[in-house]
Parts: C-alpha cells; structure tokens; sequence
C-alpha cells in the first residue's frame, strides 16, 4: 500500500522536529536524519503538549499521600490499564 503525498504530509505535521536543520561539519546546515528510532524516536506533537500540560501535577508514582502523588498515581495507572486491554494482557 503506498501513501500519498497529502497523507504522509499529515502524518509529519505530527510530529516534532523532523525539519530541523543540524549543523554540519564543513559549517553548513543540513535537515538532521534520525538513524535509530530504538533510541530517539521523534514525539508527536500531541505527546509533548500531554506531557506540558500534565508537568505542574506530576509528582511521584506509588510514593505518596499528597495531592499530586495521588493524581499522578491514578493516570499511571490509567494508562497502565490502557495499555494492558491494547496489547491484551492479564492484570
């Protein structure tokens, strides 16, 4: 199945930073290429505002009484939860 011009388009507006120019040895900038996505793979857009939106609440996981704690244990959970129905596994 190949994708069109317009939908890949879409897809890398998602996406943070793939147009970003990196300096070159010889002084020039060139667009950077991302070789090991095992390691650095470019965020969505929508993850980075997620994770900008929820950092003023974020406090540690399992760890605490306080407010935050309790806020950050229950969407660590949450997704915990979310992501155990994706990939179906057991509790």
């Amino acid at each position: 199945m190949l994708i069109n011009k317009p939908t890949l388009q879409r897809w890398r507006n998602q996406v943070v930073g793939l147009d970003t120019k990196v300096p070159l040895g010889n002084g020039m900038m060139a667009t950077a290429i991302n070789f090991d996505n095992a390691a650095t793979t470019p965020p969505f857009k929508a993850v980075i505002n997620s994770i900008c939106s929820f950092a003023p609440w974020y406090s540690s996981i399992h760890r605490g009484a306080g407010y935050k704690s309790q806020l950050s244990s229950h969407i660590y959970e949450m997704a915990r939860y979310k992501i155990a129905s994706f990939v179906k596994a057991s509790p």
